[in-house]
């Protein structure tokens, strides 16, 4: 690695990452593999956001691009990739390196709140492409008829003709033929996040109007070889999705995902163990290794432990930043608040799942691993109708998971939360989507008002129905580990009921001890005092809820309300759990009919 590199982060062009002079992982011992040792006419990468997969596919475009002007001059390669391990191999870098008229495609802007809008965008994203090539306007090599069809390419509103949009759909391959055409060489293609505007048109309903057309779309990756004007197809994407039939018939198709057993591409988008410590020892900060293990460390593809690039570039930073300004060195989780269509569709599961596969996420939440059964080619079609290997599988190929072993003779692995981070942003994610499914089942409403008036009935049956569903979110470590996971359950219900109840308190000082939970209604003259029993089995739940009413009132947890001569109503809450099962007793400490209903 040259000195004075700067830390490579927020560039994702693998041109504009090296001319900016940023530290550069070389990843370029891959293009032999890519180009020719996997005898593949198409390749689809699948990987996380965030892991470099447009990085990848800018540096194979910036490799093999011909120069328009100058065909077959490779001095824009030889600048760029100057130093660099392809460079070692020259009759690759003969045979490929500025030698192929190459489409670039990023389909990661194509969305829409419905199909018109995406298909809108699209053509506008084709003809602007197309623009880059206005060259063929005055090729000698092609006829008017050729020059006809370009300029249909260029035209948006031309594009947009008829109900099945046949120029869009066909623009691809049109683009490539006229290319060939011209240059005497078949062409390469590379179409970056190629699954975003299928999961886009599943989150807002026209997923099957979206696969028609995507299926007509990629029919260049169907055609026989020998009549195609493409040699080679990479792709990259969060998903397969094989199962809704696009690269179903695919020529010589190569997938490599995260669950690949194919050990060739297992490095080629993401950091190994030995290129951070490298990375991190660039910048002088090797003695943070540890530190950056255990936040961004974690993931296993095939048999490879892989860190995702964006952490470490930018750790490395932050880090050198704060050493400069004699600050502290922090590890900041870097994923939080970016959630992609994907994770959003996670919550959509929260509420269906089993109360097995919410004690898998609890376990998970805990540190635990678990064993699931994963699809390697969910498609998003699936996340209409949740199932819970969908769930999982969604989990897994998004990054909230990664898996440690693969059963033999199943589709089931061994899986955990790589890493914090991640175990941070999983635990957000859930959180969010357990709020909302109490939002949506109108239990917000009725565990507020249940528990502002003593309506003990109302308040056990919410908290049993919520329960079920329930993955805690530790609340610390005062307590014992059962009660702490049944605080942050309540304390969970608590929230979601937002400004309802006003001066929630946790484990608060108050008369003689502790008060498990208190608080009041907005206007303050309501106050509640909620104390929680672990029981060991729900026989003990009438003993423990005595108790833990009795303790209320023996360590004057209520004084300060009852004491309040505007607090008109108090309520003493007992909560017993066990396992998923909980029992509740009420009692009016002042005001009330001091029976609880």
């Amino acid at each position: 690695m040259q000195q004075g590199k700067r830390t490579g982060y927020g560039k994702e062009l693998f041109s504009r990452f090296i001319e900016s002079n940023e530290l550069y992982v070389d990843k370029t011992m891959f293009l032999r593999k890519i180009l020719v040792d996997s005898g593949s006419d198409t390749m689809l990468f699948t990987r996380p956001r965030r892991f470099g997969k447009t990085l990848a596919m800018t540096m194979l475009m910036e490799f093999l691009q011909l120069d328009f002007k100058k065909p077959g001059s490779s001095k824009r390669q030889e600048r760029l990739f100057k130093g660099l391990a392809v460079m070692g191999d020259r009759d690759l870098c003969s045979q490929f390196m500025g030698q192929v008229p190459t489409i670039f495609l990023s389909l990661k802007d194509v969305q829409g709140r419905n199909f018109p809008t995406a298909m809108d965008m699209m053509a506008d994203y084709i003809s602007v492409l197309a623009g880059e090539f206005d060259f063929l306007l005055e090729s000698k090599k092609l006829d008017d008829d050729d020059k006809d069809a370009f300029r249909i390419l260029k035209s948006k509103s031309e594009l947009l003709k008829g109900d099945a949009h046949g120029s869009l759909a066909n623009s691809i391959f049109r683009l490539a033929a006229l290319l060939h055409r011209h240059f005497g060489r078949k062409v390469a293609v590379i179409i970056d996040e190629y699954d975003v505007p299928l999961a886009k048109a599943q989150e807002n309903g026209y997923h099957d109007l979206m696969v028609d057309f995507y299926t007509r779309f990629f029919g260049i990756l169907k055609m026989k070889m020998a009549d195609n004007p493409i040699s080679k197809i990479v792709l990259t994407g969060c998903l397969r999705v094989a199962k809704n039939g696009i690269f179903s018939g695919a020529n010589n198709f190569r997938p490599n995902t995260v669950l690949s057993k194919d050990s060739d591409f297992t490095s080629f988008i993401g950091f190994t163990a030995e290129e951070t410590a490298s990375y991190l020892g660039y910048f002088g900060l090797s003695k943070y290794m540890g530190r950056v293990r255990r936040n961004y460390d974690g993931y296993r593809f095939g048999k490879e432990e892989i860190f995702c690039p964006w952490d470490i570039a930018l750790f490395a930073n932050d880090a050198t930043r704060a050493i400069r300004d004699n600050e502290a060195v922090e590890t900041p989780n870097y994923w939080i608040g970016s959630e992609s269509t994907n994770t959003k569709a996670l919550k959509k599961y929260v509420g269906f799942l089993s109360v097995k596969d919410n004690q898998n996420l609890q376990d998970l939440s805990d540190g635990k691993r678990v064993a699931i059964e994963i699809n390697d080619s969910m498609s998003y079609d699936s996340l209409d109708s949740p199932q819970p290997n969908d769930f999982w599988s969604l989990l897994l190929h998004t990054g909230y998971l990664t898996a440690v072993r693969k059963y033999a003779k199943s589709e089931r692995y061994l899986v955990k939360i790589p890493n914090a981070e991640i175990k941070k942003c999983f635990d957000d994610s859930i959180k969010s989507a357990f709020l909302g499914v109490l939002a949506r089942d109108n239990g917000l409403e009725r565990i507020t008002r249940a528990l502002l008036s003593g309506d003990r009935g109302t308040i056990e049956k919410v908290f049993q129905e919520m329960l079920l569903r329930y993955v805690s979110l530790r609340n610390g470590a005062t307590r014992s580990r059962s009660e702490n996971f049944y605080e942050g359950f309540v304390l969970g219900v608590l929230a979601a009921c937002g400004s309802a109840l006003a001066n929630v308190k946790s484990e608060a000082e108050s008369g003689e001890g502790y008060a498990d939970i208190k608080f009041t209604n907005p206007q303050g003259n309501v106050g509640v005092v909620i104390e929680l029993k672990s029981s060991k089995g729900t026989a003990r739940f009438e003993h423990d809820m005595r108790a833990a009413l009795a303790q209320i009132e023996k360590r004057k947890y209520a004084a300060d309300f009852i004491g309040n001569s505007f607090v008109r109503q108090v309520y003493g809450i007992a909560v017993a759990c066990s396992g998923k099962s909980c029992a509740v007793e009420v009692k009016a400490l002042k005001g009330g009919d001091g029976q609880g209903k």
